[in-house]
């Protein structure tokens, strides 16, 4: 397979190494975890290393050495990676 070293394709570029990328990122992300009984969102990085728990002390996450392991009635969505967090525009 044959491509452009300086233009990799995307599936390559995924696979690699969060240091040997083309512009190096990290793997982590922060989610916002909803739980399945009540409306309550909570904001969730994803390679946390304390357990989460929700306002009514229900827990959503387990931390498992990488990435956390949500609970099954958990809904989780991926925050953005552009969005601005700071709130600036």
């Amino acid at each position: 397979m044959e491509y452009d070293l300086l233009n990799l394709p995307d599936d390559i570029e995924r696979r690699r190494h969060k240091l040997r990328r083309t512009v190096p990122a990290p793997n982590s992300y922060f989610m916002n975890v909803k739980d399945g009984s009540n409306s309550e969102v909570s904001m969730v990085f994803s390679h946390s290393q304390t357990a989460i728990f929700s306002g009514s002390s229900k827990r959503l996450a387990t931390p498992t050495g990488g990435k956390v392991k949500l609970t099954k009635d958990c809904l989780f969505k991926i925050n953005n990676k552009e969005q601005d967090i700071g709130g600036h525009n």
